[in-house]
């Protein structure tokens, strides 16, 4: 048997296991968005509610709180903070971002081995100043690097206003 066709039944599973588990993860996307900005956001919120001075890893915390039972079916989390500075954003805005990056991480690990898994969270500062947010997966069923992400987020000093991913 090649090696291709040794992972096509995993990947079979894993797909399997994560069309099970989008329902929850949306209720717990929800669950998390309401208590990071109060309620679930909608359009018309996001765009309107007043921007605020926020720390990255306070709002990183607060996502794996909400995450944290999902998360540990999946993998062992540690986090690896240094100093980001402040963003300007929405509390929810950054927290569906956050939290979207963590969802793409939980798909690309099958539930049910956690021990064999580790997701790295580093928060710093990246070159131009700005917050930087990066998950990094590890472990035997995890496929070509899914799940590990970036995400750069501009400081309240800085004149841009975007958000790269």
């Amino acid at each position: 048997m090649a090696e291709d066709d040794k992972e096509d039944p995993a990947l079979t599973a894993n797909l399997s296991s994560l069309a099970q588990a989008l329902p929850e993860l949306l209720e717990r996307f929800r669950a998390m968005a309401r208590a990071a900005g109060g309620e679930a956001p909608t359009p018309s919120m996001t765009s309107s509610q007043p921007a605020e001075t926020l720390d990255v890893a306070e709002a990183m915390d607060r996502v794996l709180e909400a995450a944290q039972d999902e998360l540990a079916k999946r993998f062992r989390v540690t986090k690896l903070y240094a100093y980001a500075p402040p963003v300007l954003a929405t509390s929810s805005q950054l927290a569906l971002m956050l939290m979207a990056h963590l969802v793409q991480a939980g798909q690309a690990v099958a539930a049910g081995r956690p021990d064999d898994h580790e997701l790295q969270i580093r928060i710093s500062t990246d070159d131009d100043g700005w917050a930087r947010v990066e998950l990094t997966l590890d472990g035997p069923s995890v496929h070509d690097g899914a799940g590990n992400s970036r995400l750069a987020l501009p400081p309240v000093v800085a004149p841009k206003t975007e958000l790269r991913a």
